[in-house]
């Protein structure tokens, strides 16, 4: 079962009501995270190389 497939049984079981589903997540406590990562090319030690 996925997590979608899951707030949307929670939101069944919680009168039948007409929830999103990303809603009902995040009321569940589901956060996104973002992390940035940096680092040094082998072959070209002053370049530095990052992804968001």
């Amino acid at each position: 079962m996925t997590q979608n497939d899951e707030t949307r049984s929670r939101a069944k079981a919680a009168g039948g009501r007409n929830i999103d589903p990303d809603f009902q997540a995040q009321l569940l406590g589901f956060r996104l995270a973002a992390a940035e990562i940096i680092y040094h090319l082998p072959k070209a030690h002053r370049l530095l190389k990052s992804f968001n």
